[in-house]
């Protein structure tokens, strides 16, 4: 057994509440009343459609994804291996919502995640946002910027709005040149 009990219910569900805790997760992943395997699948088609979507998804949640789900998909297989198919046996007496307990459902095999490095500031290393986010700190005009990214300099602009806004990043402008404080390192 690695880093993950396949066996613990509770930790799956952790992250699960860690997903449903993040801004972008529109369709919430149902964690009460629902087995294993679905919740295992639910948390897996959850966290392809944030990559899909380009999100960011916390490094932690990642891990677990490409450790601790791969060893739980591994335990759920091997419990429904010894379970024999009953199809073509008469079963009048059983009732047909007993049956149903019964399925037990494979999650899909997931995709390894890679991890997303970022800028000081959030941005994707090796994007425009990200360029931008170093050129701040250096301290540049949003012309100089804009030609230097062969952008224009209203995308320059709406990045330090975007920084202001959204990551609460101070910004000064002193004589046409913008300036950003970098962030204070956690304690």
């Amino acid at each position: 057994m690695g880093k993950y009990d396949p066996t613990n219910h509770g930790e799956l569900k952790k992250y699960c509440k860690l997903l449903n805790g993040m801004e972008e997760v529109t369709a919430k992943i149902k964690i009460v009343g629902v087995d294993k395997s679905t919740l295992v699948e639910n948390f897996i088609k959850t966290v392809n459609a944030l990559d899909e979507a380009g999100v960011d998804i916390a490094e932690e949640i990642i891990t677990f994804y490409n450790d601790g789900i791969k060893e739980i998909t591994e335990t759920l297989e091997e419990d429904t291996e010894g379970e024999e198919d009953t199809e073509g046996e008469e079963d009048t007496e059983e009732d047909p919502a007993l049956k149903k307990e019964k399925k037990v459902k494979k999650p899909k095999p997931h995709k390894e995640k890679k991890v997303i490095k970022l800028s000081i500031f959030g941005s994707r290393v090796g994007t425009q946002a990200a360029a931008i986010d170093e050129m701040l700190l250096k301290g540049i005009t949003i012309i100089d910027m804009a030609k230097q990214l062969k952008t224009t300099p209203s995308r320059v602009k709406s990045h330090i709005e975007h920084l202001k806004t959204n990551k609460k990043v101070e910004i000064v402008c002193e004589n046409g040149v913008y300036t950003a404080k970098a962030p204070k390192a956690p304690k």
